[in-house]
């Protein structure tokens, strides 16, 4: 999985001690690992699980022992009496604790950061201050150090950045300049003093692309030429990401120990936006409930509103003549009372109804022993009653029609003569 360098933990894979680069100290490591004896490097695996010490079982569990110590890439293995044992490391190819991963190189402003030991974190942060001041003590008063803590590391670690300015000219020392200076060997017991014994080594994020050629050239010690060829296949994004071993069991617990505080970040975060949605979710209830209020009272306005405007439209018109809309409203009004009043039609036709039900009930008998029990019976009288109501209601409506526009007729003679 692609990590960034600044979150996956492998800036000893691209870090240099003070007045080494990455490939130096790759170099150095390999010289130191071929002190121990040249020899190792010709002993077949055969010896190792399957020596030749006492001729009989035990040599079977010291063999098994010796691929345990193998796989888990420390320890020695003895596998003869006249040779010395096999120095076990962690580079070795029977060790099992490795994998390969891909580290982001981001273009930082910064490209140059100090690992540092810290106890406390708030401590840490308030020690900056006196970092930046014996940095001043060794550069001098003509350039202004600023520090910044930048990341927190598993095991007590953090990442300190820094930045130089030329107090003359307000110029900003580049991270190159810098990283030559960092370089020469007696920085090492200076920022060990600046740090105030805390100091681990200097991490440079910045890679020119031939010191990317060159890493990739060659497999590092301990992976397979094929597996690192298939890891470079393999590249998601071969401009943004470069393979990196991860070799050991320290090396693979730090990438396990940053996963979970980058899993704990990302659930602090999914909570925070789970509250933000609760928030935003109470606030949209408030808001409707406000709405539904401030509508409730839009009505209200409204319907006293208009009544307002009716009655200023009364007074307006009462001395006005009648006009032709309300002409013809009144002569509709009169035309439905007239056919409602005409006996051939509505009220000929009820009195029809009327008679053909009294005439039913003379020539059936049995009409009138109908018996309905009590719950039928109290719907029916509830429908009529509802259908009573709402003819009286129709009645007065059209009764206070009708006098209103006789109202209107007689202000408009009046207002004529």
């Amino acid at each position: 999985m692609a990590q960034s360098n600044l979150s996956s933990g492998n800036f000893t894979n691209f870090s240099v001690n003070p007045g080494l680069n990455m490939f130096q100290t790759q170099q150095q490591q390999q010289q130191q690992q071929q002190q121990p004896s040249q020899q190792q490097q010709n002993v077949p695996l055969t010896s190792l699980f399957m020596p030749k010490i006492f001729n009989d079982d035990r040599d079977n569990i010291i063999g098994l022992f010796n691929q345990i110590q193998a796989f888990w890439g420390a320890g020695k293995a003895y596998y003869s009496a006249f040779n010395p044992p096999y120095e076990l490391n962690k580079t070795d190819s029977f060790n099992r604790f490795k994998t390969i991963s891909y580290s982001e190189e981001k273009n930082l402003e910064e490209k140059l950061f100090f690992l540092i030991r810290y106890v406390d974190e708030q401590q840490l942060r308030t020690n900056l201050v006196q970092y930046e001041q014996n940095f001043k003590q060794f550069i001098g008063q003509n350039h202004t150090v600023k520090l910044e803590l930048k990341t927190i590391l598993p095991d007590s670690k953090a990442l300190i950045a820094i930045m130089v300015t030329e107090n003359a000219t307000s110029k900003i020392i580049p991270d190159a300049q810098l990283r030559t200076n960092f370089n020469q060997p007696q920085w090492k017991q200076q920022l060990n003093q600046i740090f105030i014994n805390n100091f681990v080594e200097i991490i440079f994020t910045s890679l020119s692309k031939q010191e990317i050629e060159a890493y990739l050239s060659s497999p590092p010690k301990g992976i397979d030429e094929r597996i690192w060829e298939q890891a470079k296949l393999e590249n998601p994004d071969p401009q943004r990401f470069i393979p990196v071993p991860l070799i050991g069991f320290k090396a693979l617990n730090d990438r396990f120990k940053l996963q979970e505080k980058e899993i704990h970040q990302q659930q602090l975060r999914l909570k925070q936006m789970i509250d933000n949605v609760s928030t935003l979710e109470s606030n949209i209830s408030q808001f409707k409930a406000k709405f539904e209020e401030c509508r409730r009272k839009h009505d209200n306005l409204s319907y006293r509103v208009l009544r307002k405007m009716i009655v200023q439209e009364v007074q307006r018109k009462r001395t006005m003549p009648i006009q032709a809309e309300e002409d013809k409203l009144r002569a509709d009004l009169e035309a439905i009372q007239a056919e409602l009043n005409v006996p051939t039609k509505f009220q000929g036709c009820l009195n029809e109804l009327m008679s053909q039900l009294r005439q039913m009930q003379c020539q059936n008998p049995l009409i009138g022993k109908i018996s309905f029990d009590k719950s039928s019976m109290n719907e029916y009288l509830q429908f009529l009653n509802e259908e009573n109501r709402g003819i009286m209601s129709l009645v007065e409506i059209l009764k206070k029609d009708i006098q209103d526009i006789r109202l209107s007729l007689n202000d408009g003679k009046k207002s004529t003569i």
